[in-house]
């Protein structure tokens, strides 16, 4: 009788230690178990490519865009695409009509905005608009993709046939084809040859 009576008074001190016991397992087994996610370090590289080449097309299955370069690479939770020695082609119905090379820049996804650094060079291929090629020389240059603008505080050669335009600055807008240059401006202008 009295082990019972005893018993009784005993449950709630053993359920108690059951519960510690318990509890104290789970979190070993928890601390065991690999974490949601490991911490980011942002300064290692997510991913790279080397000597990358991509092409997109059109609804009509024409080439649209080509890109090629020497590297391509991303951080953690970073929105930026860095690039070296890289090549951007840009084609109208399947024919090649504007390309840039750059020895450095970054493209950030969020915003539409390329910044190219080093050695820029834009060239446009000639059409019927366009009869001659023209180039555009520069070490930097802000191309926002969204807006089709370019712009550059930096020194800059446009070349296209004999003629010749050097500026330090310039801003491009592409939906009207015109160029603001921004100072230092001097050119050379070849007449056309007449038959």
């Amino acid at each position: 009788m009295f082990a019972l009576r005893n018993a009784s008074r005993l449950f709630p001190l053993l359920l108690a230690v059951i519960l510690i016991l318990l509890t104290l397992w789970l979190e070993y087994l928890l601390s065991m178990l690999p974490a949601g996610r490991d911490p980011v370090n942002r300064g290692t590289v997510e991913y790279m490519a080397s000597d990358f080449v991509g092409t997109s097309f059109d609804a009509n299955g024409r080439i649209d865009r080509h890109a090629f370069g020497k590297s391509m690479w991303q951080y953690p939770e970073d929105k930026r695409v860095f690039f070296t020695d890289s090549t951007l082609e840009q084609y109208s119905l399947g024919r090649k009509d504007l390309s840039i090379f750059t020895t450095s820049g970054l493209y950030n996804n969020d915003t539409g905005i390329a910044f190219l650094d080093g050695k820029v060079r834009a060239r446009r291929e000639p059409s019927a608009q366009h009869p001659l090629p023209a180039t555009l020389d520069t070490t930097r240059l802000t191309v926002d993709t969204r807006k089709r603008t370019a712009d550059t505080l930096a020194p800059a050669i446009y070349v296209e046939g004999g003629n010749r335009i050097d500026s330090v600055g310039f801003h491009y807008a592409d939906a009207t084809q015109q160029y603001k240059l921004k100072s230092r401006v001097r050119m050379t202008y070849a007449p056309p040859k007449s038959e």
